[in-house]
C-alpha cells in the first residue's frame, strides 16, 4: 500500500506466527514539470519531477538528481531550481535511481526599455521593450544599427551616423518628430541605407529624416479605413501621419572615375520609398531623391582608340504607396497655396567629357542620367483639402547633359623629304553625348476617386494638381553634348617636286538633347 515496513502476523487458535515486509517502490518513469519552459537571462524557474513505479503509482519522496546539458545557458540547483544565465536553450533532467526524465529549458533576453536622457553611442543589434529618445538627447550610431523594438518608439531628439546602415523596427508604433539622418561625410562609395518600420501607426511631425543611401519607410496593415464623413472632420488618420516633414537623400550619388580610355559611370542615386499599408494623410511634406552622380572623363592619347566619357547616373526614384485612402491637406485649411505633399525629383548625373588626340583619333562623350522617376500609387480615394500634389517641383528636376567630346591636339602629317612623301594628317571623329530624360513616365496610380473636401474656402481656386506633372519650366531634359575637332594638317611638298599630303577629314555630331 505505501513504502515502508509492515509485521504481518498468521494466527491459529492460541498459536501466532509473524513475519516482517518490507515494501518499497522501484523508479519506472519520470517527469519533469513544466515542460519546455522559457526562462529570462537572470531570472528563476523551479522544475519538479514526478517519480511512478510500473503501476503508475507515484513514489513520494523519491530521491531525484538534477543537471543541465550546458550550464553556460541554464543552471539547475540540487532542488531543480533552474537560473537562465544566457540565451539559447539547455536540456534539464532528472535522475531517480536509474530513471531519467528532462525538458528542454530556453532562456530569453527579456527586452529592457531604452530610455536616454543623455548623449550616448550605440551600434550593433538591440532589442529593446520600447524607445524613447527625447528632445534634446542626440544618439551617435558607431556601427551598422538594427534597433528592434517589441513596443513603441518615439524619437523626439537625434539619431544619427556617419555612413553606416540605420535599421529601425518598432512592433507597436513608429512616432517621430525629431530628427534622423545616416550621413556619409566621407564620400563612400557604397552607400549606406536607412529603414524605419513598424507593425502598427507610423507618425512624423515637423521630423527630418535624410539618408546617405535609399530610404524605406513603412508600415504593416493595421486599423481600418475611416469613412468619407469621418474625413470632413479633420482627424488624426491612422494608420499613417505625416505633417510638415521631410524625407530626403543627401547630396549626389558618387562620380565616375576618370580614365583612360573610357571613364566610369556615375552611380544612381538613392531612391526614397513610402508605403502605408492602410490610410495615410499627409501635411506640407516633402520626398526628395538623390542626383545621380557624374559620369567619369576618358582620353586617350593613342592612334586609333576611342576616348569614351562614363555615363551619369539617374535621379533617384521617389515612391509613395498607399493600400487605403489618402488625405492631402494643408496645416491651415484656410492656405490653398501650399502643396500637401511634393515630390521634389533629383537631376540625372552629367555625362563624362571625352579628350582625344593622335592619328585617326576619337572621342565620345558620355551620355547624361535622367532624373528620377516619382510614382504615387493608391488604393483608395483621394481627399484633398489644399493644392494637393505636385510632381517634379525641384528646380534640380531635369536630365543630366551629355559629355563633349573635344579632338584638340590631332596628328599632323610630316612633310615631305627627299626620300619620303609627305604624310596624310590624322582623321578626327567627336561625338557629343546624349542629354538625359526627364524621368521617363510619371506614374500616377488611383483604383478610387480625387474628392475635393467642400469644407475649403473658394473651392474654385483650388488646384488638386495631380495632372501638374512636370510643370516647372525649369524641369527640362539635359542638354546635348558638344563636339570640337580640330583635324590633322596634312604634310608639305618636297624641293624635289613630291607632292604635299591632304589634311585629315573631320567629323563632328553634337549630342541630342533629353526629353522633357
Amino acid at each position: 500500500m505505501a513504502n515502508g515496513n509492515a509485521t504481518v502476523t498468521a494466527t491459529s487458535a492460541a498459536l501466532s506466527g509473524t513475519g516482517a515486509v518490507v515494501v518499497q517502490q522501484v523508479a519506472a518513469t519520470v517527469i519533469v514539470t513544466p515542460a519546455d519552459p522559457t526562462v529570462s537571462i537572470g531570472a528563476d524557474q523551479q522544475m519538479t519531477a514526478v517519480v511512478s513505479d510500473a503501476n503508475g503509482n507515484a513514489m513520494a519522496g523519491a530521491e531525484v538528481g538534477w543537471s543541465s546539458s550546458d550550464a553556460t545557458i541554464a543552471s539547475v540547483s540540487a532542488t531543480g531550481l533552474v537560473t537562465g544565465v544566457a540565451e539559447g536553450t539547455a536540456t534539464i533532467t532528472a535522475t531517480s535511481g536509474n530513471v531519467t526524465g528532462s525538458t528542454t529549458t530556453t532562456v530569453i533576453l527579456v527586452p529592457l526599455p531604452f530610455e536616454p536622457t543623455t548623449d550616448q553611442d550605440i551600434g550593433g543589434t538591440m532589442t529593446v521593450a520600447q524607445v524613447t529618445i527625447p528632445a534634446g538627447v542626440t544618439i551617435t550610431v558607431t556601427s551598422d544599427l538594427v534597433l528592434n523594438a517589441t513596443g513603441p518608439v518615439t524619437i523626439d531628439g537625434t539619431l544619427t551616423g556617419d555612413c553606416v546602415r540605420i535599421d529601425v523596427n518598432a512592433a507597436t508604433s513608429l512616432t517621430i518628430s525629431g530628427t534622423i539622418e545616416n550621413l556619409c561625410a566621407g564620400g563612400a562609395t557604397t552607400l549606406p541605407g536607412l529603414s524605419l518600420t513598424t507593425d502598427g501607426p507610423l507618425t512624423t511631425e515637423n521630423a527630418t529624416i535624410a539618408s546617405a543611401g535609399e530610404m524605406l519607410v513603412s508600415n504593416t496593415e493595421h486599423g481600418a479605413a475611416p469613412s468619407g464623413a469621418v474625413l470632413k472632420t479633420y482627424p488624426h488618420v491612422d494608420p499613417c501621419f505625416f505633417l510638415h516633414t521631410e524625407f530626403y537623400v543627401f547630396g549626389s550619388a558618387a562620380n565616375g572615375a576618370n580614365g583612360s580610355p573610357t571613364g566610369g559611370n556615375g552611380e544612381d542615386g538613392a531612391g526614397v520609398t513610402i508605403r502605408c499599408s492602410g490610410d495615410a494623410e499627409f501635411t506640407n511634406s516633402t520626398v526628395d531623391g538623390q542626383s545621380g552622380g557624374d559620369g567619369g572623363n576618358g582620353w586617350s592619347d593613342a592612334d586609333g582608340v576611342e576616348a569614351v566619357g562614363g555615363n551619369g547616373g539617374d535621379g533617384g526614384k521617389v515612391r509613395v504607396e498607399v493600400t487605403g485612402n489618402l488625405v492631402l491637406r494643408d496645416h491651415d485649411p484656410v492656405d490653398i497655396q501650399t502643396n500637401s505633399l511634393k515630390f521634389f525629383v533629383a537631376a540625372g548625373g552629367a555625362g563624362g567629357h571625352a579628350y582625344a588626340r593622335g592619328r585617326n583619333a576619337m572621342a565620345r562623350g558620355g551620355d547624361g542620367g535622367h532624373s528620377g522617376t516619382p510614382r504615387l500609387v493608391v488604393g483608395g480615394t483621394v481627399t484633398t483639402f489644399g493644392n494637393g500634389l505636385e510632381f517634379n517641383y525641384a528646380i534640380n528636376g531635369r536630365g543630366g547633359p551629355g559629355g563633349d567630346a573635344l579632338v584638340e591636339d590631332p596628328f599632323h602629317g610630316a612633310h615631305a623629304t627627299s626620300s619620303a612623301p609627305a604624310e596624310v594628317g590624322g582623321n578626327a571623329t567627336a561625338v557629343g553625348g546624349r542629354g538625359g530624360n526627364v524621368g521617363g513616365t510619371t506614374s500616377v496610380s488611383l483604383i478610387g476617386d480625387i474628392v475635393q473636401a467642400s469644407s475649403i474656402p473658394n473651392p474654385e481656386n483650388i488646384n488638386l494638381n495631380m495632372a501638374r506633372l512636370g510643370s516647372n519650366i525649369r524641369s527640362k531634359g539635359g542638354q546635348g553634348g558638344l563636339a570640337h575637332v580640330k583635324v590633322g594638317n596634312g604634310g608639305d611638298g618636297s624641293a624635289e617636286f613630291k607632292p604635299g599630303a591632304h589634311g585629315g577629314a573631320g567629323i563632328a555630331t553634337g549630342g541630342d538633347g533629353g526629353d522633357s
